[in-house]
């Protein structure tokens, strides 16, 4: 899967990252949409090299609307299949939030 990481220069880049497997507790989400905030301009801003920034990558994403594609041993729910949001760092990628709640059913 592709993920977005700043800190290798002044623009965004992405990489071919693996697919994770869930640990205890956890789930594995697909990314059906993803916010980017001020907090992540704030990190490029920082991690960007060519302007005296640090060089530490930093994979973006925080906020998340998704879908549960395998669970770890120990979740009851949510289930494959569910629609979940919420905020785990690095959503533009794996994620393995703990416990999201379920995303609200449209009207």
């Amino acid at each position: 899967m592709t993920a977005l990481f700043s800190g290798v220069g002044p623009e965004w880049t992405t990489r071919e990252v693996p697919v994770p497997e869930p640990g205890h507790g956890q789930i594995v989400v697909r990314a059906h949409a993803v916010a980017l905030n001020n907090a992540d301009a704030s990190m490029l801003a920082a991690a960007d090299p060519t302007s005296g920034g640090t060089g530490k990558q930093y994979q973006a994403g925080y906020q998340f609307a998704s879908e549960v594609t395998a669970v770890g041993d120990g979740v009851t729910t949510p289930v494959i299949g569910d629609r979940v949001m919420g905020t785990a760092p690095g959503s533009f990628a794996p994620v393995r939030p703990r416990r999201p709640p379920p995303r609200p059913a449209r009207p």
